[in-house]
C-alpha cells in the first residue's frame, strides 16, 4: 500500500515499511505499522516474533516527529530491523541506529550534525525560551546515537563545534556502531 505522501511504502504480509524523509504523515505511518504488528503479535513470545523490517533511505526531517518513530522502534517487543539504502542522514541517522538489528547496503551514506533549530521574529524571551528547547533536544538526540552506537561525546562536539557535517560510508558506520553489517 502506497501511502499518498509519497515518502512511505507499507506491506505488512512481508512486515516491511519504507521512510523516506520524515514528516507528520510518514512518521505516523511508520508507528502505526510497528504498533499494528505489535498487536498482531501479542501472545507470542519475542523469540518467536517475525521481524519488522524498515527500509531507511531519508535526508532527515522533522526532529519531533523522528523521535516518535525511534521511541515506536525502541518500545517495540517484535524486532525492528532497519536497513539503509541510499542515505540515513540527519533524522534518519538516528532511526536507524535504533534498530534492534541495523544493516545498510555497501553504497549507502550516513551523516551526523547538530540539530537544525529556526527562530521566528520574536520577542527576546521566546527567543531564550527556544534556544533552552534546542538545547533539550540536542541533548536527546546525542543520548540515542550514545546509547546505540560507539560513537563518543568527544567525537560528537567536535562535529557541532565546527558546525560541520559528518557524512560516512557504510564501512564507517560499520566501525562507529552504527549499523552491524554491510550487505
Amino acid at each position: 500500500m502506497k501511502n499518498a505522501s509519497n515518502n512511505s511504502y507499507r506491506h505488512q504480509d512481508n512486515r516491511i515499511i519504507t521512510l523516506g524523509d520524515i514528516d507528520e504523515e510518514n512518521s505516523n505511518d511508520v508507528i502505526q505499522f510497528i504498533h499494528e504488528i505489535n498487536y498482531l503479535d501479542a501472545g507470542k513470545a519475542e523469540k518467536k516474533r517475525e521481524p519488522i523490517t524498515l527500509i531507511v533511505n531519508s535526508y532527515g526531517g522533522d526532529i519531533y516527529r523522528g523521535f516518535g518513530v525511534v521511541d515506536a522502534i525502541i518500545d517495540s517487543a517484535t524486532p525492528v530491523h532497519t536497513v539503509c539504502y541510499g542515505a540515513a542522514l540527519s533524522m534518519g541517522f538516528i532511526i536507524m541506529a535504533s534498530g534492534h538489528k541495523r544493516s545498510a547496503s555497501k553504497h549507502s551514506t550516513f551523516m551526523y550534525h547538530e540539530i537544525l533549530w529556526s527562530l521566528n521574529d520574536e520577542k527576546l524571551s521566546s527567543h531564550m525560551r527556544e534556544v533552552e528547547e534546542g538545547k533539550r533536544i540536542m541533548a536527546i538526540y546525542d543520548s540515542i546515537i550514545l546509547k546505540h552506537t560507539n560513537l563518543t561525546k568527544e567525537q560528537l562536539d567536535i562535529v557541532k563545534k565546527e558546525h560541520k557535517d559528518w557524512y560516512m560510508s557504510a564501512d564507517e558506520a560499520l566501525a562507529y556502531g552504527i549499523i552491524d553489517e554491510v550487505c
